[in-house]
């Protein structure tokens, strides 16, 4: 099982990124964040962001709402082992990182978070090399 599931994130992990920065979501203009990410609606109807679908972009950005909804926190697992991760920005809002969120991102080199995230999962950053 664990073989399987490091399979998916590194096939989810691909190293050939073009950069992206902050890019508007062109569905909703009021919305921002990293194109691809995916979500999973809570039963309070908040979403949490649980992995990078399809995203592509290596200066991740993770929004403060999502398809009109608040984004309360950053899943359990949802970046570990994406090592072509070189930076996360999380916009104010976000509540709660989750256990090994970016666990193994050995290239990320910067987390922003904001002053509303209250819980940081146990080894959230665990093996993150690069950060500073």
């Amino acid at each position: 099982m664990v073989i399987y599931l490091m399979c998916i994130v590194f096939c989810a992990c691909e190293t050939n990124r073009p950069t992206g920065g902050q890019p508007t979501n062109p569905t909703n203009p009021a919305e921002t964040g990293s194109a691809g990410l995916k979500y999973e609606m809570n039963g309070d109807g908040t979403y949490t962001v649980v992995g990078l679908g399809s995203c592509t972009d290596p200066d991740v950005y993770i929004p403060a709402h999502h398809q009109g909804g608040k984004v309360s926190s950053i899943g359990a697992v949802a970046f570990y082992g994406c090592d072509a991760l070189t930076s996360i920005t999380v916009e104010e809002g976000i509540t709660s990182i989750g256990y090994a969120a970016f666990s193994g991102c050995s290239s990320l080199t910067a987390v922003t978070l904001p002053a509303s995230t209250i819980t940081i999962g146990d080894y959230a950053f665990e093996n993150c090399r690069s950060l500073q």
